[in-house]
């Protein structure tokens, strides 16, 4: 009996481990640090390192001290986006 040989490629590193949902939170800018980082605390107490992106970055919006910001994250990073 003749047997046939299949190569099938390694599976990709998303689909190994899923597709990471995003988790949008808000929080309050305390801490205004180097190369346009700020520490947040989140409203259910955590704090966490962000930088501003996107259109804040491009145009150059400020962010001061005790600003509200939305904060988006895939689960399991430490670093966000504000």
């Amino acid at each position: 009996m003749a047997e046939s040989s299949v190569t099938t490629s390694p599976p990709r590193r998303d689909e190994i481990l899923g597709k990471e949902e995003k988790v949008e939170m808000e929080g309050e800018v305390i801490e205004a640090l180097r190369n346009s980082m700020f520490r947040i605390r989140l409203d259910n107490g955590h704090e966490t390192l962000g930088y501003s992106a996107g259109k804040m970055k491009r145009y150059r919006i400020r962010l001061f001290l005790g600003d509200r910001v939305k904060v988006d994250t895939r689960s399991g990073d430490y670093i966000t986006r504000v």
